[in-house]
């Protein structure tokens, strides 16, 4: 092969490498151009709708080793839970986004708005795997402000230490169903580990 056909052929490899990588930005960046908020979490839903182990670019690689779906139906108390469980990340992003709508695109609170938007697919994966109806995410509160953005961030730490005592709960009632087990710890422990050290950090 000569040297010409060489650097063509490198040009056309590292251009169809790059495809996948534009469209993720793109993705990335939501209707909005931003990269946060609601069109954000669209596109993660459409991208975990094609779930297999390139998830992990937006942070949910350990459903990779997700075990499989339990046969049967639900109980009552299960679609209680898994409802609980969805009702608190929505209504934790919406808080965040109340805190963004008076301070701006402040951290913490934009960054894990986004880890919130996370949380909600990976319920949303398991909704619709137990072919569960999914409750509508409430809008926003207008009304909801805090004093400075210290407050707000020791606001946010309490909610961080109820969502994982409610998961901590819910991992009882849970515990016949593996996948379930496996999606509420991990988001469990990023509530306890990563979210509310951050926010305790931000309320000093």
């Amino acid at each position: 092969m000569n040297t010409r056909r060489k650097i063509t052929l490198f040009a056309v490899i590292g251009i169809l490498l790059a495809l996948p990588l534009v469209a993720l930005a793109q993705g990335m960046q939501g209707n909005n151009g931003q990269g946060r908020g609601r069109g954000n979490m669209f596109n993660n839903r459409q991208r975990l709708q094609m779930h297999n182990c390139t998830s992990d670019q937006i942070g949910m690689g350990y459903l990779c080793n997700l075990p499989d779906a339990v046969p049967g139906d639900l109980s009552d108390e299960v679609i209680e839970a898994m409802t609980n469980g969805i009702m608190d990340e929505y209504n934790a992003y919406n808080i965040y986004q109340a805190v963004i709508n008076q301070f701006g695109e402040v951290r913490p609170f934009t960054a894990i708005q986004q880890a919130e938007v996370q949380h909600i697919l990976a319920w949303e994966m398991l909704f619709n795997r137990y072919g569960v109806e999914l409750p509508e995410m409430p809008a926003v509160d207008e009304s909801l402000t805090f004093d400075s953005l210290s407050s707000a961030c020791t606001a946010a730490a309490i909610a961080e230490v109820a969502n994982f005592d409610l998961y901590d709960q819910m991992l009882v009632t849970l515990q016949d169903y593996p996948d379930m087990v496996w999606v509420v710890t991990n988001l469990r422990n990023a509530s306890e580990f990563h979210h509310l050290p951050a926010f305790e950090r931000c309320a000093r």
